[in-house]
């Protein structure tokens, strides 16, 4: 997380991917179907190495992208800021809620 970041997002620091960060001890809903949408084309260049080659949307690595109890997985080529715009992404989330599957 960038340092001035969590002044402005207050909850941020608490999304990173540090072993004791509060996202790591979140409880899996039970009885609740869900699935992932990641992205894996960032808007601006990486300036940092913390994806380290890996895919990535600007903000999360895809592999970082996975929960436990998904039912399905899918990666878009889109920015993290973006793919909540895009048509594609809500066609994908209409057939999850229809079938249960992305694709």
């Amino acid at each position: 997380v960038l340092p001035f970041a969590k002044h402005l997002v207050l909850p941020l620091p608490e999304l990173d991917d540090r072993p004791d960060s509060v996202i790591h001890s979140a409880p899996v809903p039970e009885g609740v179907e869900f699935g992932v949408i990641a992205g894996r084309k960032p808007s601006l260049p990486d300036w940092s190495d913390s994806f380290r080659g890996g895919d990535h949307d600007g903000k999360v690595a895809v592999k970082d992208t996975h929960l436990d109890g998904e039912k399905d997985h899918v990666v878009l080529d889109s920015s993290h800021n973006f793919m909540l715009y895009r048509e594609s992404t809500a066609e994908l989330v209409h057939r999850f809620f229809q079938t249960g599957r992305f694709e």
